[in-house]
């Protein structure tokens, strides 16, 4: 999809025990994978605070992305206002964010690659809902899903397309 400059954030919410909240696909305008990225980690991020969510655990498989939320790597000036945006909304509703591998990442990365196939955004609020190539990976996750520690946690996990590394 970079050749017709569509990018396909993709994002999954689950609760505590891994139930799914919400999905969403969104097509985008495809400027860098990290950009991309970090566009759908603020999407996600700005549900999560839209619905009052909190304690929320990010997990991006991008560890560019995750370094330049959290300070250590600068962002570019195309991407400063997203990561800026990101970090105040972390700040506000106590958002943790850890490094997830691509294998664990399914669902969003299915997601992603079917919203660049839309004409508009989709927010999926239930799984008989969600595109077929993502309910296999959900049910994956399902059967291997570790609780957290801490059972107040939520967790906002996301890909983006056409980057192949997903985010879940």
């Amino acid at each position: 999809m970079k050749a017709q400059n569509k990018a396909g954030p993709g994002r999954i919410v689950r609760n505590k025990n891994g139930d799914l909240v919400m999905t969403f696909a969104y097509q985008t305008h495809f400027y860098t994978n990290n950009f991309s990225e970090a566009y759908a980690a603020l999407i996600g991020v700005s549900w999560c605070c839209d619905k009052n969510i909190r304690n929320i655990e990010m997990e991006l498989d991008s560890m560019i992305v995750i370094n330049m939320i959290k300070g250590v790597t600068r962002p570019s000036w195309r991407m400063q206002n997203i990561i800026d945006d990101i970090q105040r909304k972390m700040h506000q509703k106590n958002v943790t964010i850890s490094h997830c591998y691509r294998e664990s990442n399914g669902v969003a990365d299915a997601l992603a690659k079917h919203a660049t196939t839309l004409q508009k955004d989709k927010v999926f609020l239930h799984k008989e809902d969600l595109p077929k190539e993502a309910i296999g990976p959900l049910e994956w996750i399902r059967c291997n899903f570790r609780p957290f520690e801490d059972e107040q946690k939520n967790t906002l996990l996301g890909a983006t397309s056409p980057h192949d590394s997903p985010f879940f």
